[in-house]
């Protein structure tokens, strides 16, 4: 953030001391802050103070990625079945949200707007990001998931006669 003054003025930031203005005002730190600015003509007649209030945002949003259905994690991939509902929930501290954006198994990012379903049963690589009202977008996130739809099968087989008494469960 550069805040600028285009006549000769005494400025304090954060109600420290008086400061002679001699350029753009930067490098603040991220969060809120107060600057008061005052003009002195050649008399040394003092304007009445003005105040300006900034909120210098310099975090990205963070995105985080919800569940709705049945779910599970093996080795760093989330199984889920075609009817999971993926659900994602954005915060930023600063000038607030906003785009939240994912993509399944391409490069092309699509809004979010609302939870959606995968769909297509085998394995899907999500990636998701968001974006404050100032552009300061979150580092990509990346998901491997598998979608599985399909039931286990359970076969039971006696000790007797394995051949007779063989069963397929389902």
């Amino acid at each position: 953030l550069r805040v600028a003054l285009i006549c000769p003025y005494s400025l304090s930031v954060d109600g420290g001391g008086p400061l002679d203005y001699s350029g753009p005002i930067k490098d603040l730190s991220p969060g809120e802050h107060t600057i008061s600015f005052w003009g002195v003509d050649v008399a040394g007649n003092l304007e009445q103070a003005s105040t300006l209030w900034v909120f210098v945002d310099g975090q990205p949003p963070f995105t985080r990625c919800g569940l709705e259905g049945n779910n599970t994690t093996k080795g760093g991939v989330r199984y889920v079945t075609p009817q999971t509902r993926f659900v994602l929930i954005c915060n930023d501290n600063g000038s607030g949200v906003f785009s939240v954006e994912y993509a399944i198994d391409n490069p092309d990012f699509q809004a979010y707007t609302g939870p959606f379903t995968v769909g297509a049963a085998g394995q899907h690589t999500l990636r998701v990001r968001s974006t404050d009202r100032l552009g300061n977008r979150e580092p990509e996130q990346t998901f491997s998931i598998y979608i599985d739809g399909q039931p286990p099968v359970t076969t039971a087989v006696s000790k007797l006669d394995r051949e007779a008494l063989t069963q397929t469960v389902t």
